[in-house]
């Protein structure tokens, strides 16, 4: 018999991230594989994201009716309504395996609504850390009531142990979502519509970005527009993205689009598909911002990166990343370092640290062998 293997998906970036394990599953066709949508996906404010599940292929089912709110103040009540939808979902078609991603403050639902059924929960991308954002407690706890991890660097692997998890319990596999990337950035560059519609240039461009700091919610606004006055100093093309659903997104889409339609060399994108946001990436000048994207995804091409504010604060940083604070001079002199030579000469011989953009097919064997029992379900913490 298949084994079922249930993915949750709240947002656009766990997705990305899940893909070459589904792809990699479906290739070996000994299991099941659902994504169940919900979080952000279904809000039109940040593009419809759901569409590119349901255009993947990819077996899906709709894990939220309740409208998702994205005001500071309704964190709770969307962990509310999804945890509802998706317990009735995992008592209707029971899944072997929940698999679940990262550290959204919505993908904490997965676990909690699996809770009493004895269904193990499998979390990627635990033992990191994140000063700036609530998401550092929310991938702790997410943690504490997984199962099994696959982390994605030796270094979060020891924080998990850290954590109280027994050792046969954790392995490090790498970052799936750097195998998508690599393939996807093959794509002939002017031949995405995008790029063609604004007739882009290769390197002529800068990738802006920015995600709410939910640790400092009062400096958004502020934050945002030192970001903007020392963009409206670059002659380059300015292509923005939307930022998360996080409370105080709106604060940035309003700072965004306002500078967007006063600026003639800006785009505000509210969302990419990865076929055209993985090239687009690639042939960027540089990316600014908080994404994780610029920690993670952005050492496999080599791509020099300033990372402003503490959102990423304590992850593994890439010799790529060069760190900000949010004012135009400590902006400027980071610009200035990744627009050296020396720079340019140090990250072109960089290996991403998180990975060899083959994490999806190890995972996929992981979720496969991974025996299902007692020993599995009931958890020991491990004192040190």
């Amino acid at each position: 018999m298949k084994r079922k293997i249930f993915f949750l998906s709240v947002s656009r970036s766990d997705f990305d991230r899940y893909f070459s394990i589904i792809r990699a599953l479906n290739s070996i066709n000994k299991s099941i594989n659902t994504v169940l949508i919900s979080g952000s996906h279904y809000n039109s404010r940040f593009g419809y994201t759901f569409k590119a599940i349901e255009k993947s292929g990819f077996n899906n089912i709709k894990a939220i009716k309740k409208k998702y709110l994205t005001q500071k103040d309704k964190y709770v009540e969307n962990i509310i309504n999804i945890t509802s939808e998706l317990s009735k979902i995992l008592l209707s078609k029971k899944p072997d395996i929940l698999v679940v991603l990262g550290d959204r403050y919505e993908m904490i639902s997965g676990p909690l609504a699996c809770l009493d059924k004895n269904i193990p929960v499998i979390h990627i991308h635990g033992g990191a850390v994140t000063f700036g954002a609530i998401d550092d407690n929310i991938r702790h706890s997410i943690t504490k009531l997984s199962q099994y991890h696959l982390v994605s660097h030796k270094k979060y692997l020891d924080r998990v142990l850290q954590l109280g998890e027994e050792k046969w319990r954790v392995k490090n596999l790498g970052a799936p979502g750097l195998d998508s990337l690599i393939e996807k950035g093959k794509k002939d560059f002017f031949k995405i519509d995008f790029i063609k519609r604004n007739k882009i240039k290769k390197k002529n461009y800068i990738l802006v970005c920015l995600n709410p700091e939910t640790r400092a919610l009062e400096d958004i606004q502020n934050n945002t527009k030192q970001l903007i006055n020392f963009l409206s100093h670059k002659k380059e093309l300015k292509i923005f993205t939307y930022p998360n659903s996080d409370p105080g997104c709106e604060i940035i889409i309003s700072c965004f689009k306002k500078f967007s339609k006063s600026d003639k060399n800006s785009i505000l994108v509210k969302n990419f598909d990865n076929d055209t946001f993985y090239p687009i990436l690639k042939n960027s000048k540089f990316l600014i911002g908080n994404s994780s994207v610029g920690i993670v995804e952005a050492a496999s091409f080599n791509l020099p990166v300033i990372n402003i504010g503490d959102r990423q604060k304590g992850k593994i940083i890439p010799l790529n990343v060069i760190n900000s604070k949010f004012n135009y001079k400590s902006l400027n002199k980071a610009y200035k370092i990744i627009s050296s030579i020396s720079f340019m000469s140090k990250i072109n011989k960089l290996k991403n640290p998180y990975g060899d953009g083959k994490s999806g097919i190890k995972i996929a064997k992981q979720l496969l062998n991974l025996k299902i029992n007692k020993k599995l379900i009931n958890k020991k913490f491990i004192d040190k």
